[in-house]
């Protein structure tokens, strides 16, 4: 966090005041209360609000684990990328590396957008694809429709194939079966 000149406050979060512009929260093990005594809570201009990610069903899927890189933690995530990457770009090969991302939420698009962007991808010789698997019939139905054909306009430019309405149904080394 050092780098980036931000502060990671670990802790249960109790109250954000934007106007007063901080948040209260409580470190771990301290209890019931807030902020202790003569605390002052800590002053913020932006918040990111990290609440983890699980793997849903990966123990009720053949081969989910013995096959798939789980989003957290994101260490372990990126450092997988980044070697198959790099073996691809070894190989000299002509067949783009091949990802498949489960789950259509703004997460999931995100990953598939980072995994296929053109300045990850510099200075390698690998090219990348990218499969979207979403068990819903669309994306972010929240969205306007607007938002949603942009959306995917530019998945379609990144080689992101969307597969909705379908859901993951066993992995193996070579595929994924839906």
């Amino acid at each position: 966090c050092g780098w980036a000149n931000v502060e990671f406050l670990h802790g249960e979060l109790i109250d954000v005041d934007l106007s007063a512009k901080v948040a209260v929260y409580r470190p771990p093990g301290e209890g019931t209360g807030g902020l202790q005594g003569n605390q002052r809570p800590p002053a913020i201009d932006y918040i990111s609000f990290d609440l983890g990610s699980t793997t849903r069903a990966a123990d009720d899927i053949p081969g989910v684990r013995e096959y798939c890189v789980p989003t957290p933690p994101i260490g372990q995530l990126v450092s997988s990328f980044e070697h198959a990457l790099e073996r691809e770009a070894d190989a000299n090969s002509d067949v783009p590396l091949q990802y498949v991302v489960v789950g259509g939420g703004v997460a999931g698009i995100e990953l598939a957008l980072a995994l296929t962007s053109p300045q990850r991808l510099q200075n390698k010789s690998a090219s990348a694809t990218c499969t979207l698997v979403h068990a819903g019939e669309q994306l972010l139905p929240a969205e306007s429709d607007m938002a949603r054909r942009r959306l995917h306009v530019i998945l379609r430019e990144r080689n992101v194939r969307l597969q909705l309405g379908r859901s993951v149904v066993g992995v193996t080394d070579k595929a994924v079966t839906l």
